[in-house]
């Protein structure tokens, strides 16, 4: 049998990275427009709920909104990923309780269809929390640079006093100690990497 080697066919370019300051801009406008739905959404039940009918569209909106987006700018600066979640877990527990206490019961159990909603969208938000964090005591033990010992990025190529001494793979190492890119791997390994 002779030899056989994986040809990777041309690949299209990767597409452009997004620019670094992109992505907290759109976080912020999700947070803005969502909090301004739903500062729009609760004016209006509060003007229902208090029997107001007048300036229920322009009262309510307007200054529903406006409360609604400060208040999504304001939650658009948490960068805490788990406080993330806590906020996602709640608008998705209201919006799903709204409408589940909506169908039955009207405007009134919508209320308490959004709160009863956002209570459980809490108790999921600490199940996950919790359950987590058992599985972060139990997480296996961290792994060392042996295991990424060539690779062109690793912490091993980089800085060689990364690397346990004891552990040598035979590889051939430079005039510095490093291990150089793609010693040690497969022919299709390196058509992988140099493709």
């Amino acid at each position: 049998m002779e030899d056989t080697k994986q040809v990777v066919p041309d690949a299209p370019g990767s597409p452009t990275p997004m620019p670094p300051g992109l992505a907290p801009v759109l976080m912020m406008a999700f947070w803005v427009l969502l909090g301004g739905a739903a500062g729009i959404k609760l004016a209006q039940s509060l003007w229902q709920l208090l029997g107001w009918s007048a300036g229920v569209v322009s009262i309510a909106v307007p200054v529903g909104g406006v409360v609604g987006a400060l208040a999504g700018v304001l939650l658009g600066l948490i960068r805490n990923p788990r406080l993330l979640v806590l906020l996602m877990a709640m608008f998705a527990g209201t919006a799903a309780g709204g409408v589940a206490g909506k169908v039955p019961w009207g405007e009134i159990g919508q209320i308490g269809g959004q709160v009863a909603g956002g209570v459980v969208g809490v108790i999921a938000w600490a199940t996950w929390l919790l359950m987590g964090r058992g599985k972060d005591s139990k997480a296996e033990p961290t792994r060392t640079a042996t295991a990424d010992v060539g690779h062109p990025g690793s912490a091993a190529s980089r800085c060689p006093q990364s690397v346990p001494k004891e552990v040598d793979h035979g590889y051939s190492r430079d005039e510095q100690g490093r291990v150089p890119p793609g010693a040690g791997r497969s022919e299709i390994g390196q058509a992988g990497l140099h493709a």
